[in-house]
């Protein structure tokens, strides 16, 4: 009984030792602090008074002016993609952005597509309109390819009676992320948020 009780203890000190250990080498880390005060960071625009009170949304309608693909191009997260405004935006019967205004995107996040029918995964974010407040603009949008999760799992299920077969499911890939011409991307614009 003394040996099971000397080894939980010696494993309770053990985790309190690491775990302060860990918590005290982040604060002296003066490697991330000196890399930290050379680094260029720009934090996103952050509005922390907004006004739920009014969900009257305008939307806005875009149109990619060069498609992307997952497939043919490399992607990379904060590239800027361009956008123009497919039909003008009126709110009380006042045109707030013209058809053809230029509108930028940033690619967000980018996932690449893998085994098992994960499709690949586009987010776009951070746009920016010539006269409309970010702080009103509720602007994210996700593009995703085809899943093919559907089809490996049924696949994978009935495989399992035959040893290691089911593995052979693990190779469909899901599909590519594509923003098309043809394809609208919505953002909506809420005129009577705070600033």
């Amino acid at each position: 009984m003394n040996k099971i009780l000397n080894k939980l203890f010696s494993v309770i000190f053990a985790f309190f030792l690491f775990a302060s250990m860990s918590v005290k080498a982040t604060e002296d880390d003066e490697i991330t602090k000196e890399l930290l005060k050379y680094a260029d960071i720009k934090n996103p625009q952050t509005n922390l008074k907004y006004n739920y009170e009014s969900v009257e949304r305008v939307p806005i309608k875009l149109q990619i002016i060069n498609p992307i693909s997952t497939k043919n191009e490399s992607i990379t997260e904060g590239q800027v993609i361009d956008f123009i405004v497919k039909e003008d935006v009126k709110y009380n019967s006042k045109i707030i952005v013209k058809k053809g205004t230029k509108v930028t995107g940033v690619v967000q996040t980018y996932m690449d597509r893998g085994l098992n029918g994960v499709p690949a995964i586009l987010i776009i974010d951070d746009f920016e309109i010539e006269g409309i407040n970010k702080n009103r603009l509720k602007a994210t949008y996700i593009k995703r390819g085809q899943n093919r999760t559907l089809i490996v799992l049924p696949i994978k299920w009935a495989l399992t009676i035959i040893p290691f077969a089911g593995y052979v499911s693990n190779f469909i890939i899901g599909g590519h992320a594509n923003i098309k011409k043809k394809n609208t991307v919505i953002l909506f614009y809420y005129p009577n948020w705070s600033k």
